[in-house]
């Protein structure tokens, strides 16, 4: 009995470790994926001058969540009829239905926005304008006027004194011509007196037809075009490359978040898988431990066995049970793990999948140059060092002058002032060369210089974390394949054991402990084995992920 007792314990022991093994995370982690196990933390890079922000690894409020809450149970809506996913379909939902995947989209047309932003500085602005104004004046007992301001400059008088002048001086010439014997000398006085009675005639004319300067309009409607051209600005093409990258990288992060949820819904779904078979393990422990119950009541009742046999047989059925029902709640728990990264409100089933292919080649050298050329993180921060070297040939770029070329074009309905052309422009260069700063140039030099280095170390820091965790899953997956190959052996040794105590029994020669222990043992071989060949699965998930696969 005290066997016996000890076989459910270690049963029970090893259903919690085979689903918890479901969702537990191993060292096999990679940068970017709040998985179990992993510590990396965000590596987000600034560039250029102005703050902005180029993500570098994926952003922890991106990153696939495949394990429930710390706080409490999760649990599905239970629908009239499961359906049944297959590990295509599970992957599919994951890279569409997951919010997570949505949000690195985003993050894709955010960077995308902001390399808009980034052309703006190199390219030329065109501007419109247009306005309107009334002006009223008020003056006394004249109330409000809204008319426009007017200003003479013909004084009427002076105009006739100066017509009346140029006239005398006619009448003059004309008298000293009647007196003149020299006929050609009084044609000339003749003249002269005619073009100063002309003047004074043209004096008269242009005095009543002279009209009041408008000074200050009423009603003006007004149009301007504005284009500003910046023939240089340094500052602004290391900005621009640098918005250019920051979308690089942001695909990269979209990249990277797609690969760790198929790697979370990967996990999810064989951790179900096995949970499910787990749920048939212990269904068949109840089945085998109802026929030893029949078959030991005959027993007692023929008084072949004592009735504390059956007593025993009894209680093993009910702990079968148990161990049954707490398999179908780990099976739910685990569907709705898998349910949280598909982003599915709804419970289902899972069915058998293939097994997942062995990594082509085991040449760990081999490997570690596929994982640096494949991983998404690694590209991500290769180009997060570039951005950050910019931000040196941005401050370098602050010693340098600017040169802007602007025109304007401006229309007016006010034509009656001194300018009477309805359309003006201007065209102007203008040219801006800092010689002092207070010092925030060569800051920004040695800042820049200091975030490259720490891009670089953050690389190599990264590239190293790679290479052993290449390493790492690889030695995992062999001494996974061994501890399958031992966990099948020692299942088909307890299956021929609880069949030899079952013959035995039904022989009159064993006993009913004999067939209680070795029915535990073959239950406690069969959930290894589940255990091995999930370890073995997740082995090589984990390995295909570490090398970006």
């Amino acid at each position: 009995m005290r066997a016996s007792n000890r076989g459910v314990s270690h049963a029970a022991l090893v259903l919690v470790g085979v689903l918890a093994g479901a969702t537990a995370g191993r060292a096999q982690m990679v940068p970017g994926v709040t998985l179990p196990g992993d510590d990396f933390g965000d590596q987000g890079q600034s560039f250029g001058s102005e703050g902005a922000t180029a993500p570098g690894a994926a952003p922890a409020s991106a990153t696939p969540r495949a394990t429930g809450e710390a706080s409490g149970l999760m649990g599905l809506a239970e629908p009239a009829t499961r359906e049944v996913l297959t590990l295509e379909a599970v992957l599919a939902a994951a890279n569409q239905g997951a919010a997570d995947a949505k949000v690195a989209v985003e993050r894709v047309v955010q960077q995308e926005a902001t390399l808009r932003r980034a052309w703006a500085a190199v390219l030329p602005t065109l501007g419109v304008g247009a306005s309107y104004s009334l002006t009223c004046l008020g003056s006394g007992a004249a109330g409000l006027s809204c008319e426009d301001r007017t200003a003479s400059f013909t004084d009427p008088d002076a105009a006739e004194r100066q017509a009346q002048l140029f006239e005398g001086l006619a009448s003059t010439l004309e008298l000293g011509a009647q007196v003149e014997p020299d006929p050609q000398k009084q044609q000339d006085l003749l003249d002269q007196a005619a073009e100063l009675r002309a003047s004074a005639a043209q004096i008269r004319e242009q005095a009543a037809n002279a009209k009041p300067l408008v000074v200050q309009p009423a009603n003006v409607l007004s149009a301007t075009v504005a284009l500003n051209v910046p023939l240089f600005n340094g500052r602004a093409f290391p900005l621009l490359f640098n918005a250019i990258d920051a979308v690089d990288v942001a695909k990269q992060a979209q990249g990277q978040v797609r690969v760790a949820l198929r790697y979370a819904a990967t996990r999810g779904y064989f951790g179900a898988l096995t949970a499910r078979k787990l749920v048939g393990i212990a269904e068949r422990q109840v089945e085998s431990a109802g026929k030893h119950v029949e078959a030991t009541r005959a027993r007692v009742e023929a008084a072949t066995q004592p009735p504390l046999a059956l007593r025993r047989a009894e209680l093993d059925v009910l702990r079968a049970k148990q161990q049954a029902t707490s398999a179908r709640a780990a099976y739910d728990g685990a569907v709705a793990a898998l349910g949280l990264v598909m982003g599915r409100e709804q419970a289902f089933d899972v069915t058998d999948a293939p097994a997942l292919p062995a990594p082509p080649g085991n040449d760990e050298a081999t490997l570690i140059e596929a994982a640096l050329a494949a991983r998404t993180d690694v590209a991500a921060q290769r180009l997060s060092l570039q951005i950050a070297g910019r931000g040196e040939l941005d401050a370098w770029m602050m010693f340098l002058p600017s040169i802007n070329l602007s025109a304007s074009a401006r229309g007016t309905s006010f034509t009656s002032g001194f300018v009477d052309e309805p359309v003006t422009g201007a065209l102007a260069v203008s040219a801006q060369l800092p010689l002092y700063d207070g010092g925030v140039r060569y800051a920004a030099l040695k800042d820049g210089a200091s975030r490259t280095r720490e891009a670089r170390i953050r690389l190599v820091e990264l590239e190293d974390r790679v290479k052993a965790q290449v390493r790492g899953n690889l030695r995992e997956l062999r001494d996974r394949e061994a501890s399958l190959g031992l966990s099948r052996e020692a299942a088909a040794v307890a299956a021929l054991a609880h069949e030899q105590a079952q013959a035995m029994f039904d022989a009159g020669v064993g006993t009913a402990l004999d067939v209680s222990d070795t029915a535990l043992a073959q239950f406690v071989a069969d959930n290894e084995l589940a255990r091995a060949e999930l370890e073995l699965q997740l082995a090589r998930a984990g390995l295909s992920y570490v090398l970006g696969q």
